[in-house]
């Protein structure tokens, strides 16, 4: 059996080792990496009393656990850069919508230089289909009629001229339209014209955010 002075020394060693191995540890760290861990094992190996060899096993097995949590860290850290890559890239192509105009599903639609662009949204074909755009009183100044119409969006622009022959001024206007389905008279949703002012990455991973002229921030989707 190992004297008192053998396990002292053997104790001693070990302890040794473990100095070692956080003193070589380059990066600074106060706990002990993969490598640090097998080199632990080599030392216990080799400092063993024959006659009373230490279990290895749950070393081993700790080592094992210590491999697999670092397999699970070095992936998190690649689908973080992945996702932080992706995030830009979709930054990058977003800004590029800068300063021109995007329509939004919106009851509403911006009268800017350029006129009022919109869309009727068809789910289905419809007849007789018109828009009509109302000032901020919910006075009607123009009425558009957009005839028959496909399932898909029946696109419109109207360049601020009124049916009563005034020039209306810039600003936001409200749209209601209607058409016939089946034979019934329905009411249709639309889609609004809005120039991009900036684009950026919500916090929360909430994706892009839109910043639109007299509409303020829309999820980009």
């Amino acid at each position: 059996m190992m004297g008192v002075l053998g396990a002292i020394g053997t104790a001693a060693s070990a302890a040794s080792a473990i100095g070692n191995a956080l003193g070589s540890n380059k990066k600074g760290k106060s706990e002990l990496d993969q490598k640090d861990f097998l080199n632990l094992l080599t030392k216990q190996l080799t400092m063993q009393d024959p006659t009373k060899p230490y279990d290895s096993s749950s070393m081993l097995q700790q080592m094992a656990n210590l491999t697999s949590l670092n397999s699970n860290e070095a992936l998190q850290k690649t689908f973080q850069s992945l996702q932080a890559s992706f995030g830009n890239n979709q930054l990058f192509q977003a800004s590029q919508m800068v300063g021109h105009e995007v329509q939004i599903k919106s009851p509403d639609s911006t009268l800017n230089a350029n006129g009022l662009k919109g869309s009727v949204l068809l789910d289905r074909p419809a007849t007789e289909v018109k828009v009509q755009i109302k000032n901020a009183s919910g006075q009607i100044v123009k009425t558009i009629n957009l005839g028959n119409s496909s399932a898909g969006g029946a696109d419109f622009n109207w360049n601020g001229v009124g049916d009563d022959g005034k020039i209306y001024p810039p600003g936001t206007y409200q749209l209601a339209a209607s058409g016939k389905i089946n034979g019934q008279n329905t009411a249709l949703p639309t889609a609004g014209g809005f120039k991009v002012m900036s684009v950026a990455l919500a916090s929360g991973g909430q994706g892009l955010q839109l910043n639109l002229e007299n509409r303020g921030q829309v999820s980009f989707k």
